[in-house]
Order: C-alpha cells, then sequence, then structure tokens
C-alpha cells in the first residue's frame, strides 16, 4: 500500500514489508499470505533482497527485535 507513493514521491529504490490482504479492493487489516515480517525474518528478507548489493543506507525500527535488520544499514534509528 506504501510503496507506490515511497517510490514516487520520495525516490525509494526498494520496499520491504508486511503486505495487508485486501477483498473486492478494501484492506482487512490481515497480513497477505506473503508472510510476517517480524524479529530475525526481517533480517532474512533485507539480506535476500540485497544478497548481492550493498546493504540500504537507512534502517528503521520502533522496537528492539528491529536490531538484527537495522544493523544491515549504513544509518539506523529506533
Amino acid at each position: 500500500m506504501v510503496e507506490p507513493f515511497l517510490k514516487s514521491n520520495l525516490g525509494v529504490d526498494v520496499v520491504l514489508g508486511m503486505e495487508i490482504s485486501s477483498y473486492k479492493g478494501i484492506a482487512t487489516g490481515f497480513v497477505a499470505a506473503t508472510g510476517c515480517l517480524v524479529e530475525k525474518n526481517k533480517a532474512i528478507a533485507l539480506r535476500k533482497a540485497f544478497e548481492n548489493e550493498e546493504m540500504p543506507d537507512i534502517g528503521i525500527g520502533d522496537r528492539k527485535s528491529d536490531f538484527p535488520f537495522m544493523r544491515l544499514c549504513k544509518v539506523w534509528n529506533l
């Protein structure tokens, strides 16, 4: 839901996160079947997305469980 906004307005190249399911074009609030990116799964997804590239410049989190993925970024903020 936020990917088009981030790419068009902020010039972001890659957006990783949980997808929200929708039904008939309306968000349900449920996490899509693609999986839940929490704790170590965030770091795993980041490594996979950037496996042959330099890690991202910025990592933003809101809890201690975000440290594993934020430590992979050049600059991070909690």
